[in-house]
């Protein structure tokens, strides 16, 4: 196990995609595979580097707009929520994360998703983020053992402008 975490840690410093055999407890959920959608059209792409799986979605832009996936989480825990996406505006975007339905703690009732230089063109510009709360440390969601659906919805960016942001990947983690 400690050379998993280790490869996986190496991996996420890299700023390379995350390895599928990570730790045992984490859920890994490729973006393009949403289960639904409303609010807008993404497109899946294959031509942007460094993403996890060969794939990531775009036009996820209008505020309103809103993904959902569902979920299998393999063991009851506290999990940390990392969104893996690519931002190209100069202006900070929002999401609200829900998981069945509500929104799990204030943490993630508004995740601010700060530029990163580009919308996933080169490498560099896949950022990883863990929702984090007041406090400056992971927010911790409780999850049961089981399915369950995970909602991100667009909330727009700073003073009323865009909120495009590509994404790549959410990944949930026991700490």
């Amino acid at each position: 196990m400690l050379r998993k975490t280790t490869r996986f840690m190496a991996l996420v410093a890299a700023g390379l995609a995350f390895s599928a055999t990570a730790l045992a407890a984490d859920v890994l959920i490729e973006a393009e595979n949403f289960n639904a959608q409303g609010g807008g059209n993404v497109a899946k792409v294959t031509d942007r580097p460094a993403t996890s799986g060969g794939a990531a979605l775009m036009n996820f832009d209008n505020e309103g707009h809103w993904l959902e996936w569902k979920i299998d989480v393999p063991e009851d825990g506290n999990y940390a929520v990392t969104l893996r996406y690519a931002g190209g505006r100069k202006w900070n975007v929002f999401r609200e994360v829900q998981i069945d339905g509500k929104v799990p703690n204030s943490a993630f009732a508004k995740v601010t998703l700060p530029t990163t230089g580009g919308f996933g063109r080169a490498e560099g510009e896949w950022k990883d983020m863990v929702v984090v709360g007041s406090d400056g440390k992971a927010a911790m969601v409780a999850l049961t053992k089981g399915t369950h659906v995970l909602r991100i919805t667009n909330l727009g960016g700073e003073g009323g402008a865009s909120g495009s942001a590509n994404l790549d990947l959410i990944k949930l983690s026991t700490l």
